[in-house]
Parts: C-alpha cells; sequence; structure tokens
C-alpha cells in the first residue's frame, strides 16, 4: 500500500478506517489501479475533514471501477455510519460480510448499526465476538460504542430476566474492559440470580474497588448486600453517593430524608432477626426509594413467618414490586430516547416519554392528590434544613450506571427533551475535589458580571444551588459590592422624602407601580431597624455585604427547601414531569418557578426579611435608566423586563399586594387605594413572613 495512503490513514479520527484500510486489501484492475488509488485517497481525507457526504460519493465512484472492493464498501458503510444513515450502513456491511464474514470492520459497523437501531443483543454478540477476539479501539468514541453496546444488552438481559445470556456476556465484558465497575456489578448481580453468591460478593467488593462512586455498583452491591442482611456493608457502600446538604463551608449533612433510614440499618444491624424491625426497615426503605431492598427484606420477613408480619410484608412486597416494573418501563423507555438522540440527534423524545407515562401510570392522579394533601398540612416553619419534603410512592432512585434522567437547559433543569446521560467512568468529569466525584445532574446560578457594578445599588452578590450524584451543594459566590452600589446606598438612605407627597413627588411611580425611591429607601431603613444596624455606621460596606451574602444564601437554601421538585429527576421522576406538565415544558415558565418559590422562601427565612423586599425592588430600577438598561441587556443578555428575575420581583411584589388587599382586615396600616410597595415596610416582619407563606403554594405544582 502506497506510504503516502497509509500516513494519511494513520492521522484519521475514526479508527475503523485504519482497521479497514490496514486489514483488508482486495486486487484491482491494473488499468483503473491510478483512479482507485485516487479516489479512495480523497475520500479518506474528505472523511479525515469531516465531509462524510463527499467521502460517500468518492466510496461510490471507486465501487464503479472495482464492484467487489471491500475496502471501498468498508468505507462506504462507515461513511453512512458517520452520516447516521443506519440502514444504508448496515446493507454495506452486511454485503462485505458477505465476501469476508471475519471481516472486523465490517462486524464493528453492523454492531453499531445494529445498537443505534436498538438491536441491544444482536449488536453486543458482535462487540463480544470483536472484544474476544482481542480488537483494540482505536478512539475513544469507538471505546464508548462498545461499552454502550455491553451495557444496553445487559439491560435487556436483566429486564428479561435472561440471566445465562446475560452472565455469558457480562463475562465478556469485564475481561474486556477489566477497569470498568458497572460490567463487574453486572457479573456479580446476574451471578446472584443465578445462585452463585460467593462469586456476586468477590465481584462486587471488584467493583466498589474500581469506583466507589459508581452510582450502578453501588445499588447493585447496596441490594446484594440488605438482602443477605449484611446491613452495615450495605449502609458503607452507599455512604460513598449519599446525598448530602453542603453549606458554604459549615459541615455537611445527610438530606433529611434518610436519617431515619441510616438510623433503622444501624438497629438492624444489631439485631438482623427481629421481624418488627425488618418489616419497619422494608416500609423506610419503600419509603426512601430503595425498592428492590425493600422487597428483598420483604422476602425474608414472609419466609419467617411472624405473626402479624408476614401479611403485611407480602402486601408491601406486592405494591413495591408494581412500582418497580413501572420504573423498569420508564428506564426502558428513557434509554431509547437516549439512544435515539445519541446515534440520530432526535431530541423530541420527551413527547413520546410523557405519552408512555400517561398511559401507562394511574399513579399520577394518585401523587397530585398526595402531594397536595402533603402541602397544603405541611407548615413552613423552622430550620430548612430540617424540612421533611413529601413522600412519594414512586419516588425511588432511577440510576443504573450513574444514569439520571437529565433536564438540559442554560439551567440544567427542563427543556423539550428528556434523555438520559451516560457518566462514562472513562471521560473526564468535573470534580469539586480529587477524593470525591460528583456528576453535575442540576443547578441554578446567577453569576453577575462585572459590569453589573454599574448597576447602582444592585446587590454584587452571586450565589448558586447545585445537585450532584452525592446530593446538594449551596456556595454563595461573592463579588464586593461596588462603590457606585455603595454610594446610591447611601444617598437613598440620606434623603427624606415626605410621606404626604410622596406619591406626587416620585416620578417612578408612573414608570413602574412596584418601584420608587420611597420604597426602596424605607424597606432599607426598616431591615436595618430590624437588624439594630445603624445607617449611619461607619462598617456599613461590611454590614451590607454581609446581608447580601445571608439574602443569597437563603435563596439558594430555598432552592433544597423546594426540594420535591427541584430534584434530579432520578430520586423524584414523577413530581418533574408534573412540573413539566404544568409549565407546559418550557425553560423559561420553569425557570420563574424555580426561582420565584426559592426567592419567597428567601424572604421567609431571611433576617431581616424586608432586605429581600429590598432586593427584589431594586431588580425594577433598571429599567428607567438607559445606560443601565443596555449594560443589563449586556451582562443579562435581554432587556431587564424580560429577565426572569425582574419578572420574579414584579410577580412577587405583585402577589404581596394580592395577598394584602384579599385580606385588608389583617393590614389595616396599609391604605389598599395607595401604591403598596411603597407601604411595605409598615408590615412587621411576622406579616411578611405569613405574606411569603401564602405565596409559596402559587408556585408549587398540585
Amino acid at each position: 500500500m502506497n506510504s503516502n495512503i497509509k500516513c494519511k490513514i494513520n492521522n484519521l479520527k475514526y479508527g475503523l478506517l485504519i482497521f479497514s484500510a490496514a486489514m483488508i486489501s482486495c486486487a484491482t484492475q491494473p488499468a483503473a489501479l491510478k483512479d482507485f488509488d485516487s479516489l479512495m485517497s480523497s475520500a479518506v481525507e474528505r472523511t479525515a475533514d469531516e465531509k462524510f457526504s463527499e467521502a460517500s460519493v468518492l466510496y461510490h465512484q471507486a465501487l464503479q471501477i472495482d464492484p467487489n472492493s471491500a475496502r471501498a464498501r468498508t468505507g462506504l458503510a462507515m461513511s453512512y455510519c458517520l452520516l447516521k444513515q443506519w440502514d444504508f450502513a448496515l446493507n454495506e456491511a452486511e454485503t462485505v460480510l458477505g465476501m469476508y464474514p471475519s471481516d472486523s470492520g465490517a462486524l464493528f459497523i453492523k454492531a453499531s448499526s445494529l445498537l443505534a437501531k436498538n438491536k441491544y443483543a444482536e449488536s453486543a454478540e458482535i462487540f463480544g465476538i470483536l472484544a474476544g477476539s482481542g480488537v483494540s479501539m482505536f478512539s475513544n468514541r469507538d471505546r464508548d460504542v462498545f461499552t454502550l453496546a455491553f451495557l444496553r444488552a445487559l439491560q435487556y438481559y436483566e429486564s428479561a430476566l435472561h440471566l445465562n445470556e446475560g452472565y455469558e456476556l457480562a463475562d465478556i465484558a469485564a475481561k474486556a474492559f477489566p477497569e470498568i465497575a458497572i460490567f463487574h456489578s453486572y457479573l456479580a448481580f446476574f451471578a446472584h440470580e443465578l445462585g452463585n453468591d460467593e462469586l456476586a460478593e468477590r465481584e462486587y467488593d471488584s467493583a466498589l474497588g474500581l469506583n466507589p462512586y459508581n452510582t450502578n455498583a453501588v445499588i447493585k452491591a447496596r441490594a446484594f448486600f440488605m438482602e443477605k442482611r449484611e446491613f452495615q456493608k450495605a449502609l458503607d457502600a452507599w455512604l460513598k453517593i449519599a446525598p448530602r446538604v453542603m453549606i458554604l463551608d459549615e459541615k455537611s449533612s445527610f438530606a433529611p430524608r434518610y436519617e431515619e433510614l441510616i438510623n433503622l440499618i444501624i438497629i438492624c444491624e444489631a439485631d438482623k432477626n427481629n421481624a418488627a424491625l425488618l418489616q419497619n426497615l422494608a416500609l423506610v426503605c419503600k419509603k426512601t426509594g430503595w425498592l428492590k431492598e425493600a422487597v428483598g427484606i420483604c422476602d425474608y420477613v414472609c419466609s419467617m413467618q411472624a405473626d402479624g408480619q408476614a401479611e403485611f410484608a407480602e402486601n408491601l412486597r406486592v405494591v413495591t414490586i408494581q412500582h418497580l416494573g413501572f420504573l423498569e418501563r420508564l428506564k426502558k423507555e428513557t434509554c431509547r430516547i437516549y439512544d435515539d438522540y445519541y446515534f440520530n440527534g432526535k431530541e423530541t423524545g420527551i413527547y413520546e416519554f410523557l405519552s408512555l407515562v400517561k398511559a401507562i401510570d394511574p399513579a399520577i392522579s394518585e401523587l397530585k392528590e398526595g402531594v397536595a394533601a402533603v402541602m397544603s398540612n405541611t407548615p413552613y416553619v423552622g430550620e430548612i434544613n430540617s424540612f421533611n419534603n413529601a413522600e412519594s410512592p414512586l419516588c425511588a432512585y432511577f440510576m443504573e450506571y450513574g444514569e439520571f434522567v437529565s433536564i438540559t437547559s442554560y439551567l440544567g433543569l427542563l427543556d423539550v427533551s428528556v434523555m438520559p446521560v451516560l457518566f462514562w467512568e472513562n471521560s473526564d468529569r468535573k470534580i469539586l475535589n480529587k477524593t470525591h466525584r460528583v456528576d453535575y445532574l442540576a443547578g441554578d446560578y446567577n453569576i453577575i458580571d462585572t459590569m453589573s457594578e454599574y448597576v447602582a445599588g444592585y446587590p454584587q452578590i452571586a450565589g448558586f444551588t447545585f445537585l450532584t450524584s452525592s446530593g446538594f451543594y449551596v456556595n454563595a459566590e461573592t463579588l464586593r459590592p461596588s462603590a457606585k452600589s455603595m454610594k446610591y446606598l447611601k444617598e437613598l438612605l440620606g434623603r427624606n422624602v415626605p410621606e404626604e407627597v410622596r406619591n406626587a413627588a416620585d416620578e417612578d411611580a408612573v414608570v413602574e407601580p412596584f418601584y420608587s425611591e420611597y420604597a426602596a429607601r424605607a424597606l432599607a431603613l426598616k431591615a436595618f431597624e430590624d437588624a439594630g444596624i445603624d445607617a449611619d455606621n461607619s462598617d456599613l460596606w461590611n454590614i451590607v455585604f454581609m446581608l447580601n451574602v445571608e439574602a443569597v444564601k437563603r435563596h439558594e437554601l430555598g432552592h433544597i427547601h423546594d426540594t420535591k421538585f427541584f430534584t434530579p429527576f432520578s430520586e423524584n421522576l414523577m413530581n418533574n414531569l408534573l412540573l413539566g406538565i404544568e409549565q407546559m415544558f418550557s425553560p423559561a415558565q420553569i425557570r420563574s418557578r424555580f426561582e420565584s418559590a426559592a426567592e419567597t422562601t428567601g424572604i421567609l427565612y431571611m433576617k431581616p426579611a424586608h432586605w429581600m423586599l429590598y432586593e427584589n425592588i431594586l431588580r425594577l430600577r433598571p429599567v428607567k435608566h438607559d445606560l443601565i438598561q443596555k449594560i443589563y441587556a449586556t451582562w443579562g443578555g435581554e432587556e431587564p423586563e424580560n429577565s426572569v428575575y425582574y419578572k420574579i420581583a414584579v410577580s412577587i411584589l405583585e402577589g404581596m399586594a394580592m395577598e394584602i388587599c384579599r385580606n385588608p382586615q389583617k393590614y389595616p396600616e396599609i391604605d389598599c387605594k395607595r401604591n403598596i410597595s411603597q407601604q411595605l415596610h409598615k408590615l412587621t416582619e411576622e406579616q411578611v413572613r405569613a405574606i411569603a407563606v401564602r405565596l409559596l403554594p402559587e408556585y408549587i405544582v398540585k
């Protein structure tokens, strides 16, 4: 083979073409050899430049010269593969295999095409042959295709309970990719189901040793150890990925819903044959989403035939298995949606997914009623971290191999496409530190650009909350209040606008009914008064800075308070779906809903509460100023009146005004005939919190 062609081939991104050109050599007609080689060389160059359509045309022309060239036909098949024209690719690969049944390149293309067509078992069987024959992968994408094929087939065998086939394939996968924990966990799973618990325990230990943060390995091992009543071992494995709440530099704590479960597991470890304790553990497991564990414990309690416990355990087992079946169907569907996206670029699977949910889930209405009932009786009092969110009958972890139903948008919350995201063990990770793996699932953030210092008075603080496989994280990134911001605040506090002329004197009330210089000043003074702060304090800068930090922290904690909907799909799938349905799957509406709930919760818990109202009023101010408006658009990417935070401020202030006008007898100090935003400072802190409590249900999906 010409050395120049070899050099060009070796530079290709796509390893399959390397393999095809190196392994397959067929004779060509001597008279056409020069033209044929020229076409092939050009086709390889086009492929390297990712001009796949042009490459396919050149391969077609080469086949006109030599119709029996397996090299040209394999190249054409690969072009179709790269163009995601899977039927054509499969047809060409079959033609090559008709001539050369063991051609590795054609086998790879056939297996990839079958995988793209959701024929997981057939695809994985071929990949198993390739892996068993020692074929090396030439690119990360090829490796990902191999591992995805094995993963999909193993999931298929698991759900279909094809235990022997699953065991054989898992054994091949674990040997082909000994460094990937997921395959060891599947081998352990099938070994356990086939009665080989010794091998199962050994493989689970291998999987956890390779990657103690691999969600799939941990969850499978956890179910295995719980069923064997090795409770401490199950707990130790799970604690690596246990959801936690982490706030700034404060000590992390477990999410409240898991505290009861952890304590009960520790108790059961000391008394493994107490039927009453085990029954309670099974119930708590189900409530927490440990469905397989609940079934395993119920099986054991039933086998004990303990008086009073066996019947309850059997009923709980039946209900839990129904929920597992439902989630299994959802998992299959999301896998298909992901594959459509991965191979075909299809992003409309959400609508098919919703149709499936509506068709097969009678629990949606039950869930709606249950959540509404819990919410109506849930007092928003006490510390946010101790708030126990509503339990759902379908609140189960929905993960395999770290596979969550991820929602993609600029906030990572919701968009029109829903698909699982595979967190490959061999790909890059965003990691908070070197010892703790974190996969970003969903988040809410607002990093304020330094240009915002020109927005006089606008809080120069940015915070974010994000959810990971390890739980909730809250942080408050602090951009120092600018000199202009402080200058504005000092000027504002120094003004003295007589109340009796405030509406006439304040032209802002005409431009924006909820914004006024008077309202901002009055609320800032009220907040200082409630916090015991002297407005003339020489350390005012630091005081304002800390108030802003606290406000951002309370806002972000508000998202955790809103846990029942602000969660990974993996943890509370149905609540998120209901949210999407209610908000018409509009990213803007959903974002507004989350932010409104967080901001209102911030008002509820912020001390002093009036500072949050002050910040909301400041968000309305940029609309009045042309220069500020332009800068707002520069760093915010939108006109201020179209900003989600502008709209949230309006909705909250409008909601407070409506609440006051609906119940004027509760607020005799407020004159509902006048601009209410300019009278909010007359409310006591308790009244502000009472209104916030009333506003919160407006943002909860019913």
